[in-house]
């Protein structure tokens, strides 16, 4: 797990006190930070992933109820962790966030 990856043992725990699980997947610790405080506050338990491989691999073992992803990100597009998931779960709902353009975005995800 990755230094932007929080332990799922914890976030499985808090979850069990919140209104539900929301994944966060981006590679920025600021944005990731902020976006979980806001999920935080919300009454939300936020389960960070520091890039897309991460977010696929805790989204299998927490089942998140929805998910804030980056569009852009190092390892791995938005987009394709977008068809993954889709694939995985297709009712699951997804946000998409960006703060900035990135190749590969003008596509559109698969259905």
């Amino acid at each position: 797990m990755s230094n932007g990856d929080r332990g799922v043992e914890r976030d499985v725990a808090e979850a069990g006190t919140s209104r539900g699980r929301v994944l966060i997947v981006d590679d920025d610790d600021e944005i990731r930070a902020m976006l979980a405080h806001v999920v935080s506050s919300s009454g939300y338990a936020p389960i960070e992933a520091g890039g897309g491989m991460a977010g696929l691999e805790l989204a299998a073992a927490v089942a998140p109820d929805a998910v804030c992803l980056d569009l852009c990100m190092d390892d791995m597009s938005g987009l394709d962790v977008l068809d993954h998931l889709h694939y995985l779960w297709p009712e699951l709902p997804v946000i998409i966030i960006t703060a900035s353009a990135c190749a590969g975005s003008r596509r559109a995800p698969r259905r």
